[in-house]
């Protein structure tokens, strides 16, 4: 066989595991993302960062109790962590430490274990089911919720 011939299969290979990690619905999250800006006055600032990939996510959050009050992220992340991030900021405001933490085991468990993904809410998140493949992308995909559960553990 040409080695055309193979280089072309392994491109087409690579396109369609590709499309399947970012698909569109991961690209329109991530392209949608919002409080993607500082706040001037937070309670905390959080910065985490996956030790595996190297994303970084910084967090501002002002709290009304125990609450999520108002929220702010910049993130450095793969799209699939700036498609997570885009979804937290669109949930955020009004949860508290418990809906966080359950979102989180939730997305932990659909990561690692095949679980479905969050619903309500939160089911925006099914379009990173196709990331389960990828456990290297899966620090970036938690990132914005392990920000947020050190944020509350400020308040706790």
């Amino acid at each position: 066989m040409p080695k055309t011939s193979i280089t072309l299969r392994m491109i087409d290979m690579v396109d369609s595991i590709l499309d399947g990690l970012y698909g569109s619905g991961v690209l329109q999250l991530a392209a949608n993302i919002t409080r993607t800006r500082r706040l001037d006055r937070p309670d905390i600032t959080v910065t985490r960062r996956s030790s595996l990939c190297g994303s970084h996510i910084t967090i501002d959050v002002v709290f009304a109790g125990d609450l999520v009050q108002d929220y702010a992220q910049t993130i450095q992340a793969c799209v699939l962590g700036q498609a997570s991030a885009a979804v937290v900021g669109q949930q955020v405001i009004g949860r508290s430490a418990a809906e966080i933490v359950a979102v989180e085991s939730a997305m932990r468990n659909m990561l690692q274990n095949g679980a479905s993904p969050p619903e309500g809410d939160w089911s925006a998140l099914q379009a990173l089911e196709s990331s389960r493949e990828s456990p290297s992308r899966h620090g970036a995909i938690l990132l914005p919720f392990a920000a947020l559960i050190e944020a509350f553990d400020f308040i706790a």
